[in-house]
């Protein structure tokens, strides 16, 4: 028998989400697509064009991952669906869909879609995509650095 190596001995933590069932015990504010509300499991949020509204007395599904794993939620969980609602629907804007392939997809639609009098091409306008949103900060950084300073008026 041989000793294990340092890469054979490293361990590979497979990370699933985490969801616990609670009741709502409290809605704490409401606007358009978004409840807050308190739980027996602590605060959330409702997306509610993705799981529709809830009421106080429903038993729910929370998504606890991100509090859990001490992410920038500020400690609120999410609610994955209503458990006192057999079914939901709501049409969406469109046909783009959002979280493919996963039990939340959903058709979201896209500017293109109703917003005729967009543009077809970029015109050569510098496009960045980042994956996280704390990397929006350094890339304005960087534009802000490179880009080009109106000339100052002469007196």
């Amino acid at each position: 028998m041989t000793a294990p190596t340092a890469a054979s001995s490293v361990r590979y933590v497979r990370r699933v989400p985490t969801f616990v069932t609670a009741t709502v015990t409290d809605i704490l504010s409401e606007r358009d697509g978004l409840q807050r509300v308190a739980t027996s499991a602590g605060r959330a949020y409702v997306l509610t064009g993705l799981i529709g509204p809830v009421a106080a007395g429903d038993p729910v599904v929370l998504n606890t991952t991100a509090v859990e794993l001490g992410l920038g939620t500020g400690g609120w969980h999410v609610v994955h669906w209503n458990l006192a609602r057999p079914a939901w629907s709501q049409p969406g804007p469109g046909h783009i869909m959002k979280l493919r392939y996963t039990s939340l997809q959903s058709d979201t639609g896209a500017a293109e879609e109703d917003r005729p009098d967009l543009p077809e091409a970029l015109e050569g306008m510098p496009v960045v995509a980042c994956s996280l949103h704390s990397q929006v900060g350094v890339v304005a950084a960087v534009v802000r650095r490179l880009r080009p300073r109106p000339a100052s008026p002469t007196s």
